[in-house]
């Protein structure tokens, strides 16, 4: 069936899609989050936060991708004016619209694949209707 052999290609295309999203989203490690922020502390003259509030921050920040997580370094880093560490969220602000974006491209992309999925567990269609059919089903309409 033709249908069932587009959706083949168009399937293939969209796992490899996702794949490629998983691996553009792949977190920062902790170690470079770690590191980023004892920088920042440096920079800044202050102390990190205690080792649970720390350990909470990192575990907010790991679900950055870690190329995200570098522009948001970057962006914090430029722009945070106080002598104070800036918050978790400062961070996640900083790249609040590509991280959305980001996830809307995944839940699409997981839409199509579940379409496609959907289509192939479908029974394919029957033949069309005679004229006998359609003139009963007319009748029935009124028309």
């Amino acid at each position: 069936m033709i249908r069932l052999r587009l959706s083949d290609g168009l399937e293939a295309a969209v796992r490899e899609e996702l794949e490629a999203i998983q691996r553009d989203n792949a977190p920062a490690s902790y170690e470079q989050i770690l590191e980023s922020l004892q920088l920042m502390a440096e920079r800044k003259g202050v102390d990190l936060p205690s080792e649970k509030a720390l350990e909470m921050d990192l575990r907010v920040l790991h679900t950055l991708p870690a190329d995200l997580f570098k522009r948001a370094f970057v962006i914090v880093w430029a722009e945070h004016k106080w002598p104070r560490m800036p918050e978790v969220g400062d961070f996640v602000a900083a790249v609040r619209d590509e991280l959305a974006e980001r996830r809307t491209k995944r839940r699409r992309a997981e839409g199509v694949l579940k379409a496609i999925e959907e289509v192939r567990s479908e029974p394919p269609p029957g033949p069309p209707p005679t004229a006998e059919q359609w003139s009963r089903l007319r009748a029935a309409l009124g028309v």
